[in-house]
C-alpha cells in the first residue's frame, strides 16, 4: 500500500468473534515509496530518490469490533485508538516531536443488560536520543481528558465526571 501499511485479522488469531484493522503511515515513507514508481511517458524510469527531509508527519491507528458469548451472555461492542504526530530530527541521534492521541470504546453486555463507553484524547510532546548504536533514551509527556459513561437497564445512565489529567513515560 502506497500511504502506509495496514493489517486486518479475523477470527483465526483472536480470542473471540472479531474484526480488527491496523494501519501506519508517515510522509517520509510515502515520499521513499513514491519514488520506486514509474514516472513520466518512459514507464521502465524511476524517479531519482527523494532528498530526505528532516521533517515528518505520520499517523498510526487499531480498530476493532467484537462479539462473544451466546444469547443469554452476549458481550459485543468496539475500540479504537488513533495517534497522529509530527517530528524533526535535529540530528542523527536525537528526535523531537509533538503527538496526539484519540480513543473510544464501547461494550454492551446482554446478559447484564449494561453498557459502558470511554472515549478520551491526550497531546504533548516526545523526544527519542541515541545514546550507542543500540541503546536509546526515550521520553514522552502528555496532557488530556477522559469520559466514562455507564448504564444498566431500568436504571439512568451515570455519567462519570471528566477526567483530566497528564502522563508521563521515560
Amino acid at each position: 500500500m502506497r500511504l502506509g501499511e495496514v493489517f486486518s485479522s479475523g477470527t483465526s488469531r483472536d480470542p473471540f468473534n472479531s474484526d480488527q484493522l491496523s494501519f501506519a503511515a508517515s510522509m517520509q515513507q510515502t515520499r521513499q515509496n513514491n519514488a520506486n514508481l514509474p514516472s513520466g511517458l518512459d514507464a521502465g524510469a524511476c524517479r531519482p530518490p527523494p532528498v530526505k527531509s528532516p521533517f515528518d508527519i505520520w499517523a498510526e491507528g487499531s480498530f476493532a469490533r467484537f462479539e462473544d458469548g451466546s444469547e443469554a451472555s452476549q458481550r459485543e461492542g468496539h475500540w479504537g485508538v488513533l495517534f497522529v504526530g509530527a517530528d524533526y530530527r535535529v540530528s542523527p541521534d536525537l528526535l523531537i516531536g509533538a503527538l496526539a492521541s484519540f480513543d473510544d470504546a464501547q461494550q454492551d453486555l446482554t446478559g447484564l443488560a449494561s453498557k459502558a463507553r470511554s472515549t478520551g484524547w491526550m497531546v504533548g510532546p516526545y523526544a527519542t536520543m541515541r545514546l550507542t548504536n543500540n541503546l536509546f533514551f526515550q521520553a514522552r509527556a502528555a496532557w488530556g481528558k477522559s469520559t466514562h459513561e455507564l448504564g444498566f437497564a431500568g436504571s439512568p445512565e451515570v455519567v462519570l465526571p471528566p477526567i483530566a489529567g497528564w502522563s508521563a513515560a521515560h
